[in-house]
């Protein structure tokens, strides 16, 4: 069942979770509570491109633009990863939109996602608090699975070469090496720190 929503309803009503930029940042991306992705122009230009809107079965949470292969990656709510090529996007047009690839990880929502190592891998991090390693070249079958947090994963970012780092509403910041395992090879549990512990609170 698809529905449209009032002006009204629509303006103060709307939440947008996450964004990311196009490979020259000329355009970007955002996804909203509404199960809806958009892309638009950042600048106004004499070659004016219409916002592209893109209507999802359940609701994107996070995004991530790939550059070396100039794919947007969107996950969504239910587990569902996506990727749709950044020149559709940007171009006049009102053709439907073709994935580059669309697959399940069979997990909670997807909350944040990172490339790392020069693009050639990308992480998703779940909302049950597990992650996962995918292939840009192959990413509907997983490398590698990460434990480590008992609450969902809040966002992820590249650190070093075969890093990455994780934070958690379960108040730990978790750092993994690829290389080591799948498990965090250094953890900062930071609601342990007395020094940030708001009073009244455990």
């Amino acid at each position: 069942m698809s529905f449209e929503l009032n002006p009204i309803t629509r303006e103060f009503f709307s939440v947008i979770y996450n964004q990311a930029f196009c490979p020259n940042s000329e355009f970007i991306s955002v996804c909203n509570n509404f199960g809806e992705v958009f892309a638009l122009p950042v600048y106004e230009s004499k070659d004016f491109v219409p916002p592209r809107r893109i209507k999802f079965d359940a609701n994107i949470y996070s995004l991530l633009t790939l550059k070396n292969s100039n794919l947007l990656v969107c996950g969504s709510e239910n587990g569902s990863l996506q990727g749709l090529d950044w020149t559709q996007l940007t171009t006049k047009g009102n053709g439907d939109f073709e994935s580059k690839f669309s697959f399940s990880v069979n997990q909670r929502e997807i909350n944040s996602m990172c490339s790392i190592n020069n693009e050639k891998q990308f992480v998703a991090g779940y909302g049950d608090g597990h992650l996962s390693l995918h292939a840009v070249d192959c990413p509907d079958k997983a490398l590698m699975e990460f434990g480590g947090h008992t609450d969902q994963v809040n966002q992820v970012i590249e650190y070093k070469h075969n890093q990455f780092v994780s934070c958690s509403s379960d108040g730990t910041v978790n750092l993994y090496d690829i290389s080591v395992g799948s498990e965090p090879v250094k953890r900062l549990n930071v609601l342990k720190n007395t020094s940030v512990v708001r009073p009244g609170h455990c």
